[in-house]
């Protein structure tokens, strides 16, 4: 799936990848809204052009990978000063015992991974 926020703005691709899973509510809602975030953090700093956004589930694991083309950043610096919203995604994960890696540099985009342990509690 596709879609553009603006003509010469941001085209965002959504790629889903065996989700067959139904999640409970606190997944779900936590899925979304850490998703949700970094798609909002590329809007107002990234200034990127494409986004792409891939979630899949396979066997015990849930992977979201969230990448930019953008202006990057100094990933350390961040997470030493994060704002709000990285800091709401940190305590989403720990609730859920997922991971995250940022992956980014200066004027090269930035690559989030995430891991979500899926288990019968949450799903």
């Amino acid at each position: 799936m596709r879609a553009s926020t603006a003509p010469g703005r941001l085209e965002i691709s959504f790629i889903p990848y065996g989700l067959e899973y139904t999640f409970d509510d606190q997944t779900a809602v936590s899925v979304y809204r850490i998703v949700q975030e970094l798609v909002k953090n590329t809007l107002r700093h990234a200034e990127a052009s494409e986004l792409i956004v891939q979630l899949s589930a396979e066997d015990d694991l849930l992977n979201i990978v969230v990448e930019d083309n953008g202006k990057g950043f100094d990933p350390a610096e961040k997470l030493q000063n994060p704002g709000i919203g990285l800091q709401s995604i940190q305590s989403r994960l720990t609730l859920l015992h997922g991971t995250m890696e940022i992956e980014s540099n200066p004027g090269a985009g930035a690559t989030f991974t995430i891991d979500i342990p899926l288990t019968p509690k949450n799903l």
